[in-house]
């Protein structure tokens, strides 16, 4: 029992940025109007306003370069240190069951690494395993449980 509720803990409070690649810090990643969106959890919450950042994501493989698949420069309204001011990345970007790397370049680099999956045409973000492989392991997010913002991100599709 006690197994279960530390493995319970572990998964809860493991939001995907556990996977900062080295020399990074990490990145947050939750699913908000069935996009891609990042923002800073921890670190530096006193970050300068209208900074110029830089997002990127790279297809990982095992045995070759990961292929850059997405970038975009843009000057920041607010710094994405929260869920309210995260930054999204366009869902047509992504293939499902394929892991990536996602940077936000700022004053410091942030990254995660995450795989992605679709249920009913919503973005479901999974873990990855062995560095490429997407696992099982389904990331969950505090806006993630939130019952009413899922109902109103599937209203949006109708």
């Amino acid at each position: 029992m006690i197994k279960k509720i530390l493995l319970f803990l572990f998964t809860f409070l493991n939001i995907s940025n556990v996977y900062a690649l080295p020399g990074t810090l990490p990145l947050s990643i939750i699913v908000k109007n069935n996009n891609l969106c990042v923002f800073i959890s921890k670190g530096n919450k006193n970050l300068s306003v209208n900074a110029l950042l830089r997002l990127q994501s790279f297809e990982v493989y095992k045995n070759r370069n990961g292929i850059l698949n997405y970038t975009s420069m843009q000057k920041e309204k607010n710094p994405p240190i929260n869920q309210e001011n995260c930054i999204e990345f366009p869902q047509s970007k992504f293939k499902e069951n394929q892991a990536y790397d996602l940077f936000l370049e700022r004053e410091v680099v942030y990254s995660t690494r995450i795989c992605l999956r679709r249920n009913h045409n919503l973005i479901v973000l999974y873990n990855v395993e062995k560095g490429f492989v997407c696992s099982n392991n389904e990331i969950k997010s505090n806006l993630d449980k939130n019952f009413w913002i899922k109902v109103k991100s599937i209203l949006r599709l109708i």
